[in-house]
C-alpha cells in the first residue's frame, strides 16, 4: 500500500501525522534518535503517494536532490517550512520550484501549532498551490474534524506572509517580555500588519493575502502563544538574549532588510526589530515605535 511520506520528525512532523488517521505513513528525520529502525531517505520516499516537508528551511536543500529524483511526479510534495534559505536566499515556493521543477508542489501554512494540533484543539492550514487538486485531494485524506483546510493560488505570498509573520512575532514576544498591556499589543498588531501589506506587495504577493489564516492568523497565534519558538525568542530579546541563527525569523530578517535596501527606512517597525535582533540595540529603543509608528 502506498504511503505518505513525512520528512522529519520533530513536533510539527508528528501533528501532521495525527491529521491522517491510521493512513500508512512513514517518517525519515537526520535525526537518529527521532527515529526507531530508521530507513534511507530513498527508501522512504520510494513509492510515496504523497510528501511533506516538515523540516526547517535550512534542511531543505540536502533532501531536495533525493526527492526529486526519487518520487513520482504524480505525487504531491507540500512544505510546511517557513523561511528563506540562507545561501540562494530564495522562499521556499521559489526553492522547491527551482529543485522540483517536474512535480507538483504546494505549501501548508497558517495556525497551526504542534501542541494543539496534538491535543486536537483545532487548527487551520492554508493550502497555497498553482493546481488546486492538491487542496483537492488532501481534503478528502484528513481525517481530524478540528482541522479547517482553506485554498490560495497566491502561492507565493503566502511564503512571503509566512516569513513575515515569523519576523513580526518577535515584536509581540518583546512587548510581553517589556510588560506592555494588551491596549499596545492590539496597537502592535495593527502596525505589524500595516507594514506587512507594503511588504507583501513589494515581494510581488497579494495585498490580500495577509488577511488569511496563512498571514493574520498565523500572527496571532504564533505572536501570542508560549508554544510559539518565535514568540519565545521575542521574550528573550526583551531580556537582552540574542537571536539564534537556527531561527527561520532571524535567518530571514536580514536577508529582507537586505533586499529593501534605502526602502527599510519606511518600515519602522521591521526596522526596529531588526536592529534589536541583529545590530545588538537595547530591547528598550522598542518604546520610541510609539513616536515613529
Amino acid at each position: 500500500m502506498r504511503h505518505i511520506a513525512i520528512i522529519g520528525a520533530g513536533e510539527i512532523g508528528q501533528a501532521i501525522k495525527q491529521l491522517f488517521g491510521k493512513q500508512p505513513m512513514i517518517f525519515w528525520d537526520n535525526d537518529p534518535k527521532k527515529i526507531k529502525h530508521k530507513k534511507s531517505l530513498e527508501t522512504v520516499l520510494t513509492d510515496a503517494r504523497m510528501v511533506f516537508l516538515c523540516m526547517p528551511t535550512r534542511g531543505l536543500p540536502s533532501v531536495l536532490p533525493t526527492t526529486a529524483a526519487t518520487v513520482s511526479t504524480a505525487a504531491p510534495i507540500i512544505s510546511v517550512s517557513k523561511g528563506i534559505e540562507l545561501k540562494s536566499r530564495l522562499f521556499v515556493d521559489e526553492l522547491l520550484a527551482v529543485s522540483l521543477p517536474k512535480h507538483s508542489t504546494a505549501l501548508l501554512y497558517g495556525p497551526m501549532l504542534a501542541e494543539e494540533i496534538m491535543a486536537n484543539r483545532g487548527a487551520v492550514g492554508v493550502l497555497a498551490a498553482k493546481n488546486k487538486k492538491i487542496y483537492q485531494l488532501l481534503h478528502t485524506m484528513i481525517t481530524v474534524s478540528t482541522f479547517r483546510l482553506e485554498y490560495s493560488t497566491d502561492v507565493h505570498g503566502v511564503a512571503v506572509v509566512g516569513v513575515l509573520k515569523n519576523i513580526y512575532s518577535f515584536a509581540l514576544g518583546i512587548a510581553d517580555g517589556l510588560r506592555w498591556g494588551h491596549n499596545m499589543r492590539g496597537w502592535l498588531i495593527q502596525a505589524s500588519l500595516r507594514e506587512m501589506e507594503q511588504l507583501v506587495k513589494i515581494f510581488n504577493g497579494r495585498r490580500d493575502t495577509v488577511y488569511t489564516a496563512a498571514g493574520l492568523g498565523d500572527l496571532i497565534a504564533t505572536g501570542m502563544s508560549d508554544q510559539s519558538h518565535n514568540f519565545t525568542v521575542g521574550q528573550q530579546l526583551a531580556r537582552g538574549g540574542t537571536c539564534a541563527f537556527s531561527n527561520e525569523g532571524c535567518v530571514a530578517l536580514p536577508i529582507i532588510v537586505k533586499q529593501l535596501g534605502t526602502q527599510i527606512k519606511k518600515f519602522p517597525l521591521l526596522h526596529t526589530l531588526y536592529k534589536i535582533t541583529v545590530s545588538d540595540n537595547a530591547p528598550s529603543i522598542f518604546q520610541q515605535l510609539l513616536k515613529k509608528v
